[in-house]
């Protein structure tokens, strides 16, 4: 053993090879200080991986709102020339032959424009965009769940190590 400690004038004196305690002090305080760094550095990383997610969901948030506005811009314009169409058709309180004749008038002069076409209410390319983003969090999560798995495995097999030794 390194000795007994001995009291002299009311203080205590250390054994010698008491300076291993201040060196393994030094040392732990240094790796806790490394460790502290070391999960600063990776949260800023993950941030900056959440800032720039974020801004791509925005973007796509964004896509899909201008996509809305023109889709609902194009049924009021249809919506527009059925109503004419309508008010033409009630406009026509002439005689059976009368009608039939503005009728077909009318009709032919709809056919001869474009033919009015579903407009697509949402584009693929913005599903596949979303879709892709349930599967980066998906990813993220299995990487997460992977580093903390890492972390407390490592964490464990340290401690014991340390009690067997």
């Amino acid at each position: 053993m390194y000795g007994s400690c001995r009291w002299s004038l009311g203080t205590l004196t250390l054994p010698s090879g008491s300076w291993h305690l201040d060196t393994h002090s030094k040392q732990t305080t240094g790796e806790k200080q490394e460790v502290i760094a070391k999960f600063r550095q990776q949260h800023l990383f993950l941030e900056e991986q959440e800032k720039l997610l974020l801004a791509l969901i925005e973007e796509v948030e964004n896509e899909i709102e201008t996509t809305r506005d023109q889709s609902l811009a194009e049924l009021s314009e249809a919506l527009l020339s059925v109503d004419s169409l309508i008010q033409e058709m009630e406009k026509c309180q002439q005689l059976a032959s009368d009608l039939l004749q503005d009728a077909r008038s009318t009709l032919k002069r709809y056919e001869e424009k474009e033919a009015f076409e579903n407009p697509v209410t949402f584009p693929l390319a913005l599903k596949w965009r979303i879709s892709e983003y349930g599967i980066k969090n998906l990813f993220l999560e299995g990487i997460m769940n992977q580093i903390r798995d890492t972390l407390v495995s490592g964490l464990c097999l340290q401690i014991g190590i340390y009690i067997d030794q």
